[in-house]
């Protein structure tokens, strides 16, 4: 999708089918009619002979056919309409965008990657408003209805819902930025809380300078956004706290018994794996001679590994939002449980360092360097890659990142001997110093992540 480069300003309002989209969007309207601010409304399938088409057509049909007709649908609404609002510095608010590809579409048996691939030329939406609701509450709705959609009939509901959340998930991984409305009976206060979400973003610097905070903040809560929530969903003044904290029983505990609380919690297979290379790295010296360095640092990708995974061990299976309901912050506990394997594999650097430098004949600093940098450099990338992708297959995505920084490591010696000279070194002093900033950066990154979670 195409980064949104007009001065005005796209935002989108999807969910499943009974969620109130209507009734949201004529509340929305009012409000913002109140307050005078230019603002186009709009829906898709647009109101023209291609839009009727394509209503009557996917009662009958399904399937690809659909998702090619709903698309060409869209992209005529962004000539005939989108853009040329967009062009006049006016938000546009359209009811249903690409979200609802990503959940009709994919209820009819389409692919996430063909619903994609067909939409890549979209303007992309500057917010995605997705509307929830209970889903007994959609299905009474939905009753109430005199004629229904196939999309509507057979209690499909939690079906939409899933697609949904995968949907968000999907818009998220865009750099999009996604709020959630919950359809309550305070409908009118979440409206007015919408319209100034509406009008910080109308009112943003500039467009290259918001795609600059896009690029640096990726996926989660942009400042603005956040300060905007912050005063919409502000929390009461704490009442008894002090007094209800102490008839629960807890232990006030300090920094040091913390972390060894969080250390046993780290798996077991962690600490015999690090230890286990170590060890195998140790026996391998005396074997391989003064080219010990090189076998050694291919192993530290996969020490590296097992501190990416236990760092990520909470998104891979989803556990985050629950771990940050728990007495301990998720960044306090993934610090103290990263600080534990950390100390642990520096224990690991300063065992091996002594023996790699007698047999390889370089000096404790160089031989330092040689063995950081193939385990920094798993690390950021294995902590890119656990930010962007969610799921299990994040694990395996890790692991071929070892083999590979593991592999590349083993034959640059024979590929590029230069790199290796003493004159070379400096370099490698500068790379290592990148990989340092990097790998912190990516850990900041990861922490921001979870304000979405928080907030939603």
């Amino acid at each position: 999708m195409n980064k949104n480069l007009y001065s005005g300003k796209l935002i989108a309002i999807d969910g499943p089918n009974g969620a109130g989209k209507t009734t949201i969007i004529q509340e929305l309207k009012k409000e913002l009619e109140k307050q005078g601010i230019d603002t186009c409304f709009t829906k898709e399938p647009i109101e023209n002979e291609l839009g009727c088409f394509v209503r009557k057509y996917a009662e009958k049909c399904d399937g690809i056919s659909v998702a090619c007709l709903v698309a060409a649908d869209r992209y005529q609404h962004l000539k005939d309409e989108i853009v040329p609002q967009l062009e006049k510095g006016k938000i546009v608010i359209t009811d249903r965008y690409v979200l609802s590809s990503l959940i009709l579409q994919r209820m009819d048996g389409v692919s996430e990657e063909f619903i994609l691939a067909i939409n890549n030329e979209i303007v992309q939406p500057d917010l995605q408003i997705a509307v929830f609701a209970d889903s007994d509450v959609i299905q009474n709705r939905l009753k109430e209805r005199s004629c229904l959609t196939r999309f509507e009939k057979g209690n499909k509901t939690n079906i939409e819902l899933e697609y949904m959340e995968r949907g968000i998930q999907v818009l998220q991984e865009q750099g999009i930025d996604v709020f959630r409305l919950i359809n309550d009976n305070n409908l009118r206060e979440s409206v007015k809380h919408e319209i100034q979400i509406c009008v910080i973003s109308k009112n943003q610097k500039s467009n290259q300078e918001a795609t600059e905070e896009t690029g640096r903040g990726g996926i989660y809560l942009k400042s603005h956004l956040k300060r905007v929530l912050e005063e919409a969903f502000s929390a009461p003044e704490p009442k008894r706290k002090e007094e209800f904290l102490k008839k629960t029983g807890q232990p006030r505990i300090s920094t040091f018994s913390f972390l060894l609380s969080q250390i046993s919690y780290i798996r077991k297979r962690v600490w015999f794996v690090s230890v286990l290379i170590a060890a195998l790295a140790i026996t391998s010296i005396h074997h391989v001679g003064q080219d010990c360095i090189w076998v050694i640092s291919a192993m530290m990708p996969f020490i590296a590994l097992c501190a990416v995974t236990e760092n990520a061990r909470s998104a891979i299976y989803s556990m985050s939002e629950l771990e940050m309901a728990s007495r301990f912050s998720l960044k306090s506990v993934t610090l103290a449980r990263l600080s534990a394997i950390g100390l642990l594999h520096v224990i690991i650097f300063c065992t091996l360092i002594p023996f790699v430098r007698k047999n390889a004949l370089l000096p404790f600093v160089q031989v330092g360097i040689y063995l950081i940098v193939p385990y920094l450099l798993t690390s950021v990338l294995g902590l890119v890659a656990v930010r962007k992708v969610h799921g299990k297959e994040t694990i395996y995505i890790c692991m071929g990142i070892s083999v590979m920084v593991s592999f590349l490591n083993l034959i640059l010696k024979q590929i590029l001997p230069g790199i290796y000279e003493k004159k070379q070194f400096i370099w490698w002093c500068i790379f290592v110093i990148c990989l340092f900033a990097k790998a912190w950066n990516e850990y900041k990154k990861a922490i921001y992540q979870t304000e979405e979670m928080v907030w939603n």
